[in-house]
């Protein structure tokens, strides 16, 4: 394994408070589909909001139920 490779798998690595301030990010979430996705959901934004991302989207979808789902996760958010 090449040097960069080491240190790109070393940062990969790092937790999240490690690296807050030193990079970037914005993320993007699909509608979940069922209740216990939905909770998988809400652990993934409070891990990630320790990153400070620059925006946060939700995919809106193309059938309605989708799209009540994304409103009522935005409106959360």
């Amino acid at each position: 394994m090449s040097f960069f490779h080491a240190n790109q798998r070393e940062a990969l690595n790092q937790s999240l408070a490690e690296v807050q301030g030193q990079i970037n990010v914005s993320f993007e979430f699909f509608p979940p589909r069922t209740s216990e996705m939905e909770q998988t959901l809400w652990k993934s934004i409070d891990r990630l909001s320790s990153l400070k991302p620059k925006f946060v989207s939700v995919t809106y979808g193309a059938n309605s139920g989708e799209r009540d789902r994304t409103h009522s996760i935005i409106q959360r958010y």
